[in-house]
This record gives structure tokens, C-alpha cells and sequence, in this order.
């Protein structure tokens, strides 16, 4: 590991986020798990599950302005502590509650964790470039998301299971709430935003891609050829200087550092409006926020989609179909450590391309599997060779897609609207994801669950093909 990634710094967020992902899953999977015990009803678990949607759209609508304004950390700080009396919160309604008023609880708890959540996963990706060097970003976010990973595994297959077996469901909030404490404490060892200063960057690593923090002393961004681009600002991501007057493309009166005469942070409505305008005025953010949101959706639909392609198209049980899609899972931990090793062989733009590709293409075949199968029940292993080319495929193109896409989103905009601009992809997905999450259960049973899954493939390769078609004609270099 590289002195960059091996800073305590860094090895602090890591912990942090793993300690955070292991509580919410955790969390999660007890109050499904409590529901089902004292009601056995499925519209109860179903609310839970539904619950987390709506505060996560509506949190992170508002999450990359507060981030910006008010700082990564004490963000950070807040969303842990807050989280921690959430857990506690979780003991209390699963342990002294009815099962009625403890449904109403547990949703609430998963209505604010999920909120908060939108506040700290904003803050988390950007400080990674704060806290390292430029040309090991996309190992950071592979690390991270591995990370994540361990967290959602831990939380759900072997942590949370056990204090349910030990001690009851109300451990599981204590626990959540021991972990998020621990983040908090993670945290509060990171020096303050202010002070934050990345590694700098060697001269032989050329950037992908201009940005903010890579201009010459009279903030030009570099041309190809080394010489400067006087057409270009020197605001965020090319910025019209008339609309962009201040450092990054802002008006001072609208930075981070704007203050009430008291001498405290405010928020102003043209917060949040910044970062939409950030992604409209640049085409590789445009590209790259829609095509991240399609890899997302996509995820969540298949992922909604798996039980029936286990149960009505291959005849096994429920609880064996998580070992489908094991196979993709460990190949989108292997592109996700060859994206971010092998920088050089693509640039993040064409790996997202490729991803997508490879993607639609999984997902395509996918669908042929389920539609082919005749319903006609078969044993797990042979489940899993059936379904293994299409999952891997996914797995592949998933890894492609979600390490670069957060490298461009991270070092494209500038660092005081970098929260905003990942935000509003996250605002996005989650809008995104809404409906085709409500339609295609039903789409499934009208349509046939290989047929969907081959529609969702066919919007895969197209948002490929746009970003190839992008690359194609050089339209990415030049923000307006």
C-alpha cells in the first residue's frame, strides 16, 4: 500500500465508513428481522424497506449544499452522533414497545438513519481526494468501496445474526450505536477542513482530465499540448467567468466561507441551485451523473428482481439466491482493483463506457438465461453455471462503471462544490430508482422476468454507447 493510502488519515475514514455501513445494515436487517417475528406480516417489512427511499431522496437534495457550507468533518460528526442515538433509539422501541408501536418506531428509525446517511456519504467521498494524493484517488475509492463491502457483510451475515441469537434484536441497536460512536471518534481525529492539504501529485502522472485544483499560478487549465487555454476560466470546470467571478467559478458572497455577521456558516437557496448548475455546464459531468444513475437503478432493480429469477425460473429456494450473484461480486471486486491500478490503459470516461457496455451486455444475457429456463426446477450448482456468464458480466461492468465515475466526480468540479455535484448524482439515483422499483415487479409478471431484464440491458448499452459516442467526438475536454 502506497505511503498515501497507508496515512492515518485515510485509514481513519476507512474505519469510520466501515464502522457506519456495518451499523446501517445491521440496523436494517433487525428491524426486518423483529417484524417478521412478532407480526409475520409482509406489509410491515416491506414498510421498513420502503421507509429508507424517500428520506434518502429528499436528504440528499440538501446534503452536498450542507457539506460544502458547513465542512466535511463537523458533518461527519453530527451524522455519527446522530446515528448513535438512532441505535439507541432501536433498543429502546424493540425492547419496552408493542409490536405496533414498535413497527412505527423502527421505520422511523430507518426513515432518519437513511437521511443521515445522504449526509455522510457526500462528506465521506469528499474528503478522499483531501487526503490523498491525485494519482491514487481511484485505489482510494476501490478500497473504500471494499470496504463498504466487509461493512454490508458483516452487518448482515454474520454481526447481526449472532447478537439475534445471543441476546435479541434491541442488541443490535446497542451494538449500532457502540459502532457509531467509535466513527465519531475515528473522525474527530481528522484535522479540521481547513487544514486539509492532499499529497501532491508527481509530474509524470498526467491528469485524466483538467481540473479546478490543477491550473497554473494565473489559474489556467493546462491544453493537452501544455500550453494554456485563455478561452477557459479559471472557474469550476470552465465556468463562465461573467457568471463565476470568485475563486472556483463562485462569487466570494456565495463560498463556503460566506458568513452571517454573527460569524456562522449560512445556507443560501443559491447553494443549492450551485452544483446543478456545475453538472449542467460541463458535458463529462452531465455524462457521467446520468450514467452512474443508470448503473445504480439498474443494481437496485435486478437486485429486486433476483428472488422471483430464483424461485419461478430456477426451482431453488429463496434463501440460496444471494449465492447467485456471489460470482458478480467478486468480479466487481477484481475490475475495481484493476481500474484503479491500471489507470493508464483508459481514461475514466472510457472505462465507464466499457463498464456500461459490458454491463448491458451481462444483464442481456441474463435475461436470456431466465427466459430460457422454462421454470423447470434445477439444483444450485447448476443454477449457478446457468446464471454465472450474465452475473459475472454485471459484476464486471459494475466495477467499470462505479470506481471512475466517482473519480470524475471527485476531482472534476472544484473542492468547495465537490459535495454538491455528488450529491446531486445521488439525488438522481434515488429518484431514479423509484419507479422502476415500484413497475418492475409488475412489469416482470405481465412482461416476463427475462424480457425485462433484457430492456434493463438495452438501457445499459445505450448509456455505453453515449459515452462512447462522447469520446468519439472529443466532446468532454472543453466544459462550457
Amino acid at each position: 500500500m502506497s505511503d498515501g493510502l497507508a496515512g492515518r488519515f485515510f485509514r481513519r475514514l476507512w474505519a469510520s465508513q466501515f464502522a457506519t455501513v456495518t451499523m446501517v445494515y445491521g440496523l436494517s436487517l433487525a428491524g426486518v428481522a423483529f417484524l417478521e417475528e412478532q407480526t409475520g406480516s409482509s406489509a410491515g417489512t416491506g414498510l421498513v424497506i420502503l421507509s429508507s427511499i424517500l428520506p434518502a431522496f429528499l436528504g440528499s437534495l440538501v446534503a452536498g449544499a450542507v457539506v460544502d457550507r458547513f465542512g466535511r468533518r463537523p458533518t461527519l460528526l453530527v451524522a455519527h452522533f446522530a446515528r448513535a442515538l438512532l441505535a439507541v433509539g432501536f433498543w429502546a422501541v424493540t425492547r419496552f414497545l408493542p409490536a405496533g408501536a414498535a413497527l412505527a418506531g423502527i421505520v422511523a428509525v430507518n426513515l432518519f438513519t437513511a437521511a443521515f446517511g445522504q449526509f455522510a456519504f457526500p462528506a465521506e467521498l469528499s474528503l478522499v481526494p483531501d487526503l490523498v494524493s491525485a494519482e491514487i484517488v481511484p485505489r482510494a475509492n476501490a478500497i473504500l468501496q471494499f470496504g463498504m463491502l466487509l461493512g454490508e457483510g458483516l452487518g448482515v451475515i454474520f454481526l447481526t445474526p449472532l447478537l439475534i441469537r445471543l441476546f435479541g434484536v434491541p442488541a443490535v441497536g446497542l451494538s449500532g450505536a457502540v459502532l457509531c460512536l467509535a466513527a465519531l471518534l475515528l473522525v474527530l481525529g481528522l484535522p479540521a477542513d481547513g487544514r486539509l492539504r492532499p499529497p501532491p501529485t508527481p509530474s509524470r502522472h498526467r491528469p485524466p482530465f483538467p481540473t479546478p485544483d490543477r491550473r497554473d499560478g494565473a489559474g489556467q487549465v493546462p491544453m493537452r499540448g501544455g500550453g494554456l487555454d485563455k478561452s477557459r476560466s479559471p472557474g469550476a470546470c470552465g465556468l463562465d467567468k461573467s457568471r463565476s467571478p470568485g475563486a472556483s467559478g463562485l462569487d466570494k458572497s456565495r463560498s463556503p466561507g460566506a458568513r452571517e455577521e454573527s460569524g456562522r456558516p449560512r445556507l443560501r437557496w443559491e447553494d443549492l441551485k450551485e452544483g446543478w448548475k456545475t453538472i449542467a455546464a460541463d458535458p463529462l459531468l452531465r455524462l457521467v451523473v446520468l450514467q452512474a444513475t443508470v448503473g445504480a437503478t439498474l443494481l437496485l432493480v435486478l437486485l429486486s428482481l433476483l428472488p422471483g429469477l430464483a424461485t419461478r425460473h430456477l426451482g431453488i429456494a429463496v434463501a440460496d439466491a444471494p449465492f447467485l450473484i456471489l460470482p458478480g461480486g467478486l468480479a466487481f471486486v477484481v475490475t475495481a482493483i484493476l481500474v484503479s491500478r491500471r489507470q493508464a490503459w483508459l481514461s475514466p470516461p472510457a472505462w465507464i463506457a466499457a463498464g456500461l457496455l459490458v454491463l448491458g451486455a451481462g444483464t442481456v444475457l441474463l435475461g436470456f438465461s431466465a427466459a430460457g429456463s422454462g421454470g423447470i426446477a434445477v439444483a444450485l450448482p447448476f443454477a449457478l453455471l446457468r446464471t454465472l456468464p450474465g452475473i459475472t458480466a454485471i459484476g464486471l461492468g459494475l466495477g467499470a462503471v462505479v470506481i471512475p465515475a466517482r473519480v470524475v466526480l471527485q476531482q472534476r468540479p472544484p473542492p468547495d462544490l465537490r459535495a454538491r455535484v455528488i450529491a446531486g448524482q445521488l439525488t438522481l439515483a434515488n429518484a431514479a430508482a423509484v419507479i422502476p422499483l415500484l413497475v418492475g415487479g409488475s412489469l416482470a409478471d405481465r412482461l416476463g422476468l427475462g424480457e425485462v431484464m433484457m430492456g434493463l440491458g438495452v438501457v445499459a448499452l445505450l448509456a455505453g454507447l453515449a459515452g462512447a459516442g462522447y469520446l468519439r467526438r472529443g466532446r468532454l475536454d472543453s466544459p462550457r
